[in-house]
């Protein structure tokens, strides 16, 4: 019994790293992203990268929340994205924070 215990905790702590190690490696795909679009002190990277670490976080809890849901994920996703946009252009400025939205849109439009 104690063996399956273990093996349980072991599995979920497993799957507890990865996730938080997605999570890491999608924040810093932002940040070299949107440095490679407008020019960010060092500062400005290490609050942009914990920023998206969090929206990820939170975005990841609210789907496993409400999985059978799919307007609600939809309302609530909406609502750390306005949050995100608003903490993106107290980071980076409105003018750099408009650069990178017209970024993004030209990508989304190429897909």
């Amino acid at each position: 019994m104690k063996k399956l215990l273990v093996i349980v905790v072991l599995m979920f702590a497993t799957v507890t790293a990865t996730a938080q190690k997605r999570f890491e490696e999608a924040a810093k795909a932002t940040v070299a992203e949107m440095a490679g679009v407008i020019k960010l002190s060092t500062e400005q990277s290490d609050k942009i990268y914990e920023l998206q670490l969090n929206v990820n976080k939170k975005i990841s809890e609210i789907r496993e929340k409400y999985k059978d849901d799919k307007d609600k994920i939809k309302e609530e996703v909406l609502l750390i994205n306005k949050e995100s946009y608003a903490a993106t252009k107290e980071i980076i400025g409105a003018s750099d924070l408009k650069t990178w939205s017209e970024y993004k849109k030209e990508q989304r439009n190429k897909k």
